[in-house]
């Protein structure tokens, strides 16, 4: 019955809000709100015989927007911005609620990028912020419990953000632009601290590095050639850091992640054709090494001029 979905979903987003003793309870029903969501919007049928009775992008805004919560609350107690005199079980149940919210989100937007396209400004909106704050644990990793950044990037790598509606653009705070996160996860990888922080070198675990990787891979494949303009006009050491990207890419495109890497050489090096005024800094060799790999790009073209022939033999035939 859509009313009772309806009805349990906002039980389910009030005991998340819910301050208790009983971390348990916010964990199931935050596993529940999102089995709830899925249960929803994972059948086109079922999904239209809902929206006859009841308002599912509100109840989708009410779930996603009870689900960042928690991980935006997990954030704030890895940077120490939480000022209250937790005990150590309240700050391992923000982390584990954290976790578990991460987790859901995961499964949440993995399964609602399928209707991306008939989804109201509202749950896009909501989307954004849930991207932003999942974006933002990448940011924060040398802080943030191990356990939620990886958890964080396997919930980012499962959205596909080149979907013109999901991918981050650019906010007043630079929060947001798979640019800017493609250069900070370039920074890890290369082993250096957070931007703010870029005299500090941090050291990521195997496990986390490894998973920033699958990351910085899964962002370079959805990437636009805006955002490798906006990797390019970035400040974290410009030509080193291509450097790296090239290496790196080099070697994926060389094993079972070709298809990704060729996708991230084509997008770079049509970056740098348009914006000449960004290659002031970058060596004009790195530069060429990018267009030789671009060997999709040049296909392309081939094709187009072949096109553009054929039309003109037509033209003259008619």
């Amino acid at each position: 019955d859509p009313l009772v979905v309806q009805k349990f979903s906002v039980i389910l987003c009030k005991i998340c809000k819910k301050k208790t003793s009983d971390p348990k309870m916010q964990t199931n029903a935050i596993r529940g709100t999102g089995h709830l969501v899925c249960l929803v919007y994972s059948d086109i049928d079922r999904k239209s015989a809902y929206q006859e009775s009841i308002d599912i992008s509100a109840v989708l805004v009410q779930a996603l927007d009870t689900l960042v919560v928690p991980v935006q609350k997990t954030i704030s107690l890895a940077r120490k911005e939480i000022k209250d005199n937790l005990s150590w079980k309240e700050r391992s149940s923000i982390k584990k609620l954290g976790w578990g919210a991460c987790h859901t989100l995961s499964l949440v937007l993995s399964t609602v990028q399928t209707s991306a396209h008939e989804l109201d400004d509202c749950c896009v909106n909501s989307i954004h912020v849930c991207l932003q704050t999942l974006i933002n644990c990448v940011y924060n990793v040398e802080c943030v419990h191990e356990k939620v950044a990886l958890v964080a990037m396997s919930a980012l790598c499962s959205v596909d953000l080149s979907s013109s509606r999901l991918a981050p653009s650019f906010n007043h705070d630079r929060q947001l632009g798979l640019g800017v996160i493609i250069s900070q996860c370039l920074w890890w990888i290369q082993g250096g601290g957070s931007d703010a922080d870029a005299g500090k070198m941090t050291v990521l675990s195997p496990k986390v590095k490894s998973q920033m990787q699958q990351l910085l891979l899964h962002f370079l494949s959805c990437c636009s050639v805006q955002d490798s303009e906006n990797v390019l006009s970035g400040t974290l050491g410009r030509d080193r850091q291509l450097r790296f990207l090239y290496d790196w890419l080099l070697k994926q495109k060389k094993g079972s992640n070709s298809v990704a890497a060729q996708r991230a050489f084509d997008t770079f090096a049509l970056a740098m054709q348009k914006r000449p005024d960004l290659l002031s800094t970058i060596d004009i060799n790195l530069e060429q090494q990018f267009a030789n790999q671009a060997k999709t790009m040049v296909s392309l073209h081939h094709l187009e001029d072949f096109d553009a022939s054929g039309d003109d033999d037509n033209e003259e035939e008619l």
